[in-house]
């Protein structure tokens, strides 16, 4: 695989950049990757990874300080470096690390909103039920008063009001059954809705694409 050769000039930026200065002088390899990581959403970055000769390796925020440098580059095939084997290795191993900390990260949002999505629909769940049950409860509540007070009522007219009543709320009561099973119908969607999300997150695909390397020195 073959590099350019990138020179990053220090001393011509109007900006002190005090983590690059222990760096003045010293060379070494660069790569940019861009990662793909394909699950319920699709996620994009690039990853910039680097070391120096001297063992230093440069985290994603120097090697972007160093981008903000005025640099020259030799872009001319003659003047293309091969990477060594051993260099190339341990580009790839600092690509390998950071790609895993990005899915970690990536994972852990999904996780949160996993959390997240099912304490809301189980809260979302209960409401519903208790809501039901609390109007069929209070229906039976009502049925109980007006039974007892036709057993003590001598007037026809009166007696006709409740058993009007008892038979309004008696439907009532029976389609507040029926609501019972519509909301466990809604309940159950609601949840094959969840766990198609899920499994839809869980079939993740990451797909990574070398940019470039680089041959780096800063002056």
């Amino acid at each position: 695989m073959l590099s350019r050769k990138l020179s990053f000039n220090y001393s011509k930026t109007p900006i002190k950049i005090s983590a690059l200065e222990p760096l003045i002088g010293a060379s070494g390899w660069l790569a940019a990757t861009a990662l793909t990581f394909a699950s319920f959403e699709t996620q994009d970055t690039v990853l910039l990874t680097a070391f120096a000769e001297d063992g230093r390796v440069l985290d994603a925020d120097l090697c972007s300080r160093l981008f903000s440098l005025p640099a020259n580059v030799q872009s001319d095939r003659e003047k293309s470096v091969a990477i060594p084997v051993e260099a190339y290795e341990t580009l790839r191993e600092l690509e390998e690390r950071a790609e895993t900390d990005w899915v970690q990260q990536l994972e852990t949002k999904n996780a949160g909103w996993l959390l997240q999505e099912t304490q809301k629909l189980n809260s979302w769940a209960d409401d519903r039920v208790r809501s039901a049950e609390q109007d069929i409860k209070d229906t039976k509540t009502r049925i109980q008063e007006l039974n007892r007070e036709s057993r003590k009522t001598t007037n026809p007219a009166a007696q006709l009001a409740i058993q009007k009543e008892l038979n309004e709320l008696t439907r009532i009561q029976k389609k507040l059954r029926q609501q019972i099973y519509s909301v466990e119908d809604d309940i159950e969607h609601q949840r094959d809705t969840l766990i198609k999300q899920i499994e839809a997150r869980m079939k993740n695909q990451l797909t990574t694409n070398r940019l470039f390397t680089i041959r780096w020195t800063l002056q």
